[in-house]
């Protein structure tokens, strides 16, 4: 929400808060009865709840920092941010070289089984890597003892033993847990939860549990897999990926310490001056500095390290790292997830715009609103033939039209808005125009419900696109004509062609607007700008025409970085300029054909006219 929002408002704020409270309080409720009942016998009376600790990596260990710390810290940000970098660019290529394999497949059902074979094969690979890089590592020996709330609590380090020689005894005593035997070091570390795995990673004063092979094997292994997974059709995310490969490469960094300060045993009362320099702070500095370089959300990062770990003690320190690796990877890349609104040609908008010239930012306060707008642009009329309105929606890829009005001499005279989705429902949603209804009135032809002109979608899309075909070919619907007066949106938003370029992007990013009409002195359409207009790269292309035109070198124009956005949304100059939109001319939502460019295949079906796919 941090980076994708354009506002926030205050009762949403409010709506948030409660919501967390209540599900919290549920929560913690239902978990301290199955404490209660778990605990009590059955002869016990029912005498209260207990109520477990929340955080999820909670650190019980608060451990001794030193001004040196800083060092290191430093070090981790920087690196947070190149490797998070690294790992969006990685991200993106597989992303397209998948997005290359699948586009070779034609058939929709043999892509549709590679979808659900994709995730199989992924889990396969996954546990062969896992299963395999075990007989790399021996059992070692352990007797270690944890701090725990209650003898059912599960938060702290968990050995696990795999073909050891001795087995591994956990037992509880005066809030304690106590585990002695053997342990084998890359089983604890895979075998369970993923969360289980980054708790142990995390774990204080435990410098000569884990050595830096298995978290090498482990940081490779979840750098390439993490990405494949999170490019599958499954609903999953890159959260936890993103706090492991953290907390790996930081525990990796905190044992490196270790070894060249000479094994310095943290564990021992008598080094309590260089408890700093255990490996679980690194790899929650770690785990902070990879969030925060892929995802560049800043506060984001630091409130969710501090809540998960309860670590109050660290929160510079995180600071420090988020602000550094946030800083190092904006440098090479959009954020994680910016670029893969890009990949998707989906129109994100940056909360500011920032063009240069000559190394200095350019105003865009003295450039004006018609310098980025698509022009010409298709308009209807307030009464507009059948056969007119079906060829511009077989034509045409818009997702809205202005619509116009002759008066006073005027022809283009602005009046609203009307969507595809609105005029296909119109022109479908009617008992058909055929030879009977061609002398009555236009609105006894129009029997559209306000539910289904309402619809956000179209539930037979192969009928729509044949009705329109059958509108298109036959002659007789070019005498019929359609009001659209009832069905515009008059309230759409427009604004002067000398408006402010600065300020039509602010208005149109925080209304959350997909149209903005451009108009003249006298109201009449000139232009009209959408989301693509206003990418960053689409602006600065006819900023740097408008200023190569006053005289400035090529040269000497400096444009902001854009990771490969140009792909996706720049325009065929063999085309009209007002064909501007990719998506196809049927639909199955409102949502502008900008949002839905990512789908692998479109559902036109009609043999008569169909658009070309779209490019990218």
């Amino acid at each position: 929400m941090e980076e994708m929002s354009s506002f926030w408002s205050t009762s949403l704020t409010w709506q948030t808060f409660v919501c967390c409270i209540l599900a919290r309080s549920v929560t913690e409720v239902l978990r301290s009865v199955v404490a209660t009942l778990t605990t009590h016998s059955k002869d016990t009376k029912f005498i209260g709840f207990e109520f477990s600790e929340s955080a999820l990596f909670d650190m019980k260990d608060q451990l001794r920092l030193n001004l040196l710390i800083a060092i290191p810290s430093i070090l981790l940000g920087l690196f947070g941010g190149l490797s998070g970098a690294f790992f969006i660019f990685f991200h993106l290529k597989a992303a397209r070289f998948r997005r290359k394999l699948l586009a070779k497949v034609s058939r929709p059902e043999w892509l549709n089984v590679i979808k659900v074979l994709e995730p199989m094969v992924v889990a396969v690979i996954s546990s062969i890597v896992v299963m395999g890089t075990l007989g790399f590592f021996t059992c070692k020996e352990v007797n270690h003892t944890a701090d725990v709330f209650s003898a059912h609590e599960g938060k702290y380090l968990k050995f696990k033993a795999f073909q050891c020689d001795k087995p591994l005894d956990i037992s509880y005593k005066d809030g304690k847990v106590i585990q002695t035997g053997q342990f084998h070091e890359m089983a604890t570390l895979v075998f369970g939860s993923w969360e289980q795995m980054i708790r142990n990673l995390l774990s204080r004063k435990t410098a000569d549990i884990f050595t830096w092979k298995s978290n090498l094997i482990l940081l490779v292994f979840f750098f390439f897999c993490s990405s494949w997974a999170s490019l599958c059709c499954l609903a999953n995310g890159l959260l936890i990926p993103q706090l492991a490969i953290g907390a790996l490469y930081g525990r990796m960094f905190g044992n490196f310490m270790c070894e060249v300060f000479g094994k310095i045993h943290l564990q021992k009362d008598e080094h309590e001056q260089w408890e700093w320099m255990d490996p679980g702070i690194f790899a929650l500095l770690g785990s902070a500095s990879f969030l925060a370089g892929t995802s560049r959300l800043p506060i984001t990062s630091v409130v969710m390290l501090i809540e998960m770990t309860n670590d109050i003690n660290m929160s510079l320190l995180i600071m420090i790292v988020v602000m550094l690796a946030k800083f190092i990877g904006g440098l090479f890349t959009h954020p994680l997830y910016h670029s893969m609104c890009e990949f998707k040609c989906i129109p994100y908008l940056d909360s500011q715009i920032h063009v240069y010239n000559k190394a200095k930012k350019v105003n865009l306060e003295l450039f004006k609103a018609a310098d980025v707008m698509a022009s010409p642009v298709t308009t209807v009329n307030v009464n507009e033939s059948v056969q007119f309105l079906a060829n511009m929606l077989l034509d045409t890829n818009h997702g809205g039209f202005p619509v116009v009005i002759s008066e006073f001499g005027f022809k283009k005279t602005f009046l609203g808005v009307i969507t595809r989705l609105e005029l296909i429902i119109i022109l479908t949603k009617t008992i058909s125009f055929n030879a009977k209804e061609l002398g009555r009135e236009d609105m006894a032809k129009i029997r559209i419900s306000y539910p289904e002109y309402s619809s956000n979608k179209l539930s037979d899309t192969v009928f729509a696109n044949e009705i329109l075909n059958c509108y298109a070919e036959d002659s007789r619907y070019a005498q019929v004509s359609v009001n659209l007066l009832p069905y515009i949106n008059t309230s759409s938003h427009s604004v002067p062609s000398q408006f402010s370029l600065e300020r039509a992007y602010s208005m149109f990013r925080t209304l959350g607007l997909r149209h903005l009409v451009v108009t003249d002195q006298h109201n009449q359409v000139m232009g009209i700008v959408t989301r693509k207009d206003l990418m960053g790269f689409m602006v600065d292309d006819k900023i740097r025409t408008i200023i190569q035109r006053s005289g400035v070198s090529r040269d000497e124009f400096n444009s902001p970085h854009y990771v490969e956005s140009g792909k996706c949304y720049k325009r065929d100059s063999a085309a009209d300029s007002k064909y501007s939109s990719p998506a196809p001319a049927l639909r199955l939502s409102i949502q502008e054909e900008d949002e839905l460019a990512d789908q692998p295949q479109r559902i036109i079906l009609s043999a008569k006219r169909r658009i070309s796919p779209t490019p990218g």
